[in-house]
């Protein structure tokens, strides 16, 4: 018998998990690309590394945790398939 899990908010501890290179926080990786993530609705996709998010660099899990909880992402600056990316969402 298999479980369904369905839920509407984004979950840091389950979607993220650090991104340490130097045994620091320099950003976080996306586990999962919940539709519901501002993050993803700004262009971040599975596997990327969030660097920084609205001018600020993730420098700590608590500034991780404030990038994942934004509601309106003006940029990112991700790291995609080893490439370093600057996300600009369309914006109306």
């Amino acid at each position: 018998m298999a479980l369904l899990l369905f839920y509407a908010h984004a979950d840091f501890r389950h979607e993220t998990t650090p991104y340490k290179p130097f045994k620091k926080v320099t950003g976080f990786t996306l586990l999962v690309a919940n539709p519901n993530s501002a993050l993803v609705r700004a262009g971040a996709q599975k596997g990327d590394i969030i660097m920084s998010v609205n001018d600020r660099k993730i420098t700590s899990l608590k500034v991780a945790k404030w990038a994942f909880r934004q509601k309106k992402i003006r940029g990112m600056t991700v790291i995609r398939d080893g490439r370093l990316l600057m996300l600009l969402p369309d914006t109306p």
